[in-house]
């Protein structure tokens, strides 16, 4: 260190030391949920339902940008039902444990000749089971809240935008709410498929 006098001022000169010690960087095991961790957990439900294999061709639909603690969790398929208006199957998921990320909806396009025995399986064989697991489990937990803002996925025909809202009323998973844009000037009806965020089709 130098110290000197600038007129009525005193200046003080450093002279630091630079050491090739690192400085730590800050570790985020925090991902984003990789497609084939999803066809992994669709396929191990499929496989405990004697249903086969997940087709190779078929095309999955998800939040993709939502957040995911690799390291620490696994996922698994919660619910599954028969989506009638898109005509596609969806998949209810969630980690294990339940910490590593939020419960959220896959929606699953199968080629044309699978599509019918899907329906049919789900709408049968699913329904049951799953009416008995919901009873004893807790009840879902909100993912949109009334007033609270949001983003509506709006897609169809090849085009995916992304809107955002305020959600009118509060929603969980898989339940259909009524959303409107920033300056209230028009309302959509759309699916909560994660926390904040809600898909609605074109």
């Amino acid at each position: 260190m130098w110290a000197g006098k600038n007129g009525k001022h005193l200046v003080l000169v450093f002279c630091l030391r630079l050491t090739a010690s690192p400085i730590p960087a800050r570790c985020d095991s925090r991902q984003l949920i990789p497609q084939q961790s999803i066809r992994n957990a669709i396929s191990e439900f499929l496989g405990v339902h004697g249903w086969g294999e997940l087709p190779q061709n078929a095309r999955l639909d998800w939040p993709e940008s939502l957040p995911f603690a690799a390291a620490q969790a696994r996922l698994q398929v919660a619910a599954a039902d028969w989506d009638k208006r898109l005509q596609a199957a969806q998949f209810h998921l969630r980690c294990v444990p339940r910490s590593a990320c939020v419960d959220f909806l896959v929606q699953v396009a199968l080629p044309a000749s699978a599509a019918g025995d899907w329906q049919r399986q789900l709408a049968a064989t699913v329904a049951l089971p799953l009416a008995r697991t919901s009873s004893s489990l807790p009840s879902l937990p909100l993912l949109a809240k009334r007033g609270h803002p949001a983003v509506l996925i709006l897609q169809g025909g090849g085009v995916r935008v992304s809107l955002p809202v305020i959600c009118t009323e509060p929603g969980v998973l898989h339940q259909r709410i009524r959303v409107v844009d920033r300056r209230g000037q028009r309302s959509y009806y759309a699916d909560v498929v994660a926390e904040g965020l809600l898909q609605a089709t074109l």
